[in-house]
């Protein structure tokens, strides 16, 4: 299954449907009926884009690392966009970085609207939290919700949730040195594409011209199984250079 996007109420429904999956012991409250499982004769392939649109984002991906974990050879877990773009969080809201005038806008979205004008349309600080709302509207593609939805999930943990509270979450998501970085977890087990038998499985589509191109690499892979190991390899050493430098660099010559 793929692309869940934070709907927790997806995800209850899909494995009380799945022949594989089930939940076992005990409730967990708002956690889930119980403990998911997975039987024996099972593979589970998750495609992709676990986050952003509904008040599920750190149950889901919660759920789908301790699967993970106890499944290891049977559960196989694929990188989204949504999924990767988490990365982005701890530099650009960094303190400081909210006061920058021509932050980064996606190509994708000619229509993408700048800070300063989101700031003005919705009466916000220029902060981080504002940015935070911003990012997650303007550059991320996710509902106007999502800052809700997240505040909503995090009130399920304890009694009340802040503006600050989310926007902790977020950051702390991905900081290497957070007590719990749930999303680098996520990143750190997920892959770019997984091949089992004779299925090749990828987030979203490939197009011809991308089968075989490896960023950085000047040849193109010459077969779909070198081409599969050589994108998870580079995808992890991208994600090791972002654990040793996930902050802005000043440069010699700034």
């Amino acid at each position: 299954f793929t692309d869940v996007e934070g709907n927790w109420t997806y995800m209850l429904n899909f494995v009380s449907k799945s022949k594989i999956l089930e939940w076992s012991g005990e409730s967990r409250g708002v956690w889930g009926p119980g403990d998911l499982t997975l039987k024996d004769n099972g593979i589970l392939v998750f495609g992709g884009d676990a986050p952003d649109k509904g008040p599920g984002d750190i149950r889901i991906i919660k759920t789908l690392l301790k699967l993970r974990r106890q499944y290891p050879k049977q559960v196989f877990i694929i990188l989204g966009n949504r999924d990767l773009m988490k990365m982005r969080f701890l530099a650009e809201l960094d303190e400081g970085e909210e006061s920058l005038s021509n932050p980064w806008l996606p190509s994708w979205d000619p229509n993408a609207k700048p800070l300063s004008e989101f700031l003005q349309e919705k009466k916000l600080e220029r902060d981080q939290i504002g940015k935070l709302k911003w990012m997650l509207h303007c550059t991320m593609g996710c509902q106007d919700t999502t800052f809700l939805t997240r505040k909503d999930e995090l009130s399920l943990f304890k009694d009340r949730a802040t503006d600050d509270d989310v926007l902790r979450s977020y950051i702390d998501s991905v900081d290497p040195k957070s007590n719990d970085p749930w999303m680098l977890h996520f990143l750190r087990v997920g892959q770019l594409a997984v091949i089992l038998e004779d299925t090749l499985f990828v987030h979203g589509g490939l197009q011809d011209e991308s089968a075989g191109f490896v960023p950085g690499r000047e040849t193109s892979c010459e077969t779909v199984q070198e081409w599969v190991e050589e994108l998870n390899a580079w995808k992890a050493r991208e994600l090791r250079d972002f654990e040793q430098s996930p902050r802005w660099q000043v440069g010699a010559d700034s």
